[in-house]
């Protein structure tokens, strides 16, 4: 990049010519270390590190940079607007500068003509800003003619330096014999409302008691978070004193939030500080399904599951729970049989094993025999069985009906399984 001629350049020229006269140039030559700083000022101001400098012959600085010349534009605008005046009393205008460190500028504030207001230093008041200071002007409205309570004052700013205007550059203020209404509040009446993974909750705004100006508005929006809600936009009639705002929470299997955010009110009301509620969504609670149930009994288990397929299954069982085996139905062909019921490797030993051959799955309390029920100390039990009848120690069940192995380890303080075998 080569940047050539600054603001100096014509009185560095004539030096040079000078210095040539004399002999004292006598050729070209860098006069720099690496990685300098070049510093331009003018109706710009930029920056820029450079590797070399070189004067040529007629004068002419030439440099070599190293990276861009960054720019700053600068701007003037208010920074503050008044919207109100009390007759008889007094505001402040503000004046800043976008680039604090571009050479100096100037401007004007002015007040139109024909108006109520007077600033303190006539129609028209010049300031100048030479570094980052800014200009605060007083403003004044005297006195308004007989029969008139109100009349508008335009106030504009004007930019007689090198800088541009930026915004916002003019305003109107309403110079009043009555103080203004005081603007209706809004705002969040929590921080933080709560709703489950999925559900529907919500949050209300409020409107504060300042209820003359009329009917006001406001935006709700979500600016973080997943959340949905029902409407954007809340209007309060001159005697709506809340709003409230439906929300639709994600469906989170960790907790999760989002934020609601207030923002643009209308003429006449303002923000509370409370503009923003948090919505605290919970994460996702599986329930379990409750055991199934089977017609004609008032038992459950948590485990139902058939042995007839592969003469096995298995099947691990958490403290209080139970499982049910079915393993003899009409048509099964089969008339003895029996049921052993051995500890999983991988689970927890559990300490007893308590089965029960019953109708009903998850029965323990209904008893066909001896035979058919049992209590044993460590991992196993074996039940045998005949269809119509047999010896006392044969557990016998009829050939009509379906039945179930039932089994539960009492005392299993983690997770139990268990294999059951038919043979």
């Amino acid at each position: 990049m080569k940047i050539a001629s600054f603001r100096s350049t014509n009185s560095f020229r004539r030096g040079l010519a000078v210095a040539a006269a004399f002999g004292l140039l006598a050729s070209v030559a860098p006069f720099a270390a690496q990685a300098a700083t070049l510093v331009l000022t003018g109706t710009t101001n930029a920056s820029c590190t450079y590797n070399t400098a070189t004067i040529g012959s007629t004068g002419i600085l030439t440099v070599d940079t190293a990276s861009n010349c960054s720019v700053v534009a600068d701007a003037l605008a208010f920074a503050s607007t008044p919207t109100s005046l009390l007759v008889g009393q007094s505001t402040s205008i503000k004046v800043t500068r976008a680039n604090p460190t571009a050479p100096s500028v100037s401007g004007t504030v002015s007040v139109a003509p024909g108006g109520p207001c007077l600033l303190d230093g006539g129609a028209t008041v010049p300031f100048t800003f030479s570094g980052a200071e800014s200009a605060s002007i007083a403003i004044t409205a005297p006195a308004l003619e007989i029969g008139i309570t109100s009349a508008p004052c335009a106030i504009s700013l004007q930019a007689t330096g090198p800088a541009s205007l930026g915004s916002p550059n003019n305003f109107n203020l309403t110079a009043s014999t009555t103080p203004p209404l005081p603007l209706d509040v809004l705002a969040f009446n929590s921080a933080q409302v709560n709703a489950a993974s999925g559900g529907t909750t919500t949050a209300t705004v409020t409107r504060g008691t300042n209820n003359a100006t009329g009917a006001v508005t406001a935006t709700v929006n979500v600016t973080a978070g997943a959340c949905t809600i029902g409407g954007n936009t809340l209007n309060f009639g001159l005697a709506t004193t809340s709003q409230p705002v439906s929300i639709q929470a994600p469906t989170s299997a960790t907790a999760t939030s989002c934020t609601l955010t207030l923002s643009n009110p209308s003429a006449g009301a303002t923000l509370g500080p409370q503009s923003t509620v948090t919505v605290a969504v919970a994460a996702t609670v599986v329930t379990p399904p409750p055991p199934p149930t089977t017609p004609g009994c008032t038992t459950a288990a948590n485990v139902i599951t058939d042995i007839r397929p592969t003469n096995r299954v298995s099947f691990a069982l958490g403290a209080g729970q139970s499982a049910a085996v079915r393993f003899r139905a009409p048509g099964d062909g089969r008339t003895a049989g029996t049921l052993s019921s051995v500890q999983t490797p991988g689970y927890t030993i559990p300490p007893n094993v308590q089965v029960n051959v019953a109708e009903c799955p998850g029965d323990f309390t209904t008893s066909l025999g001896d035979a058919c029920t049992s209590y044993s100390p460590g991992e196993n039990s074996t039940t045998q069985f005949l269809v119509g009848g047999g010896p006392f120690w044969f557990c016998v069940i009829d050939p009509t009906k379906t039945y179930y192995l039932n089994v539960r380890f009492p005392g299993c303080t983690g997770t139990c399984g268990a294999l059951v075998d038919m043979y």
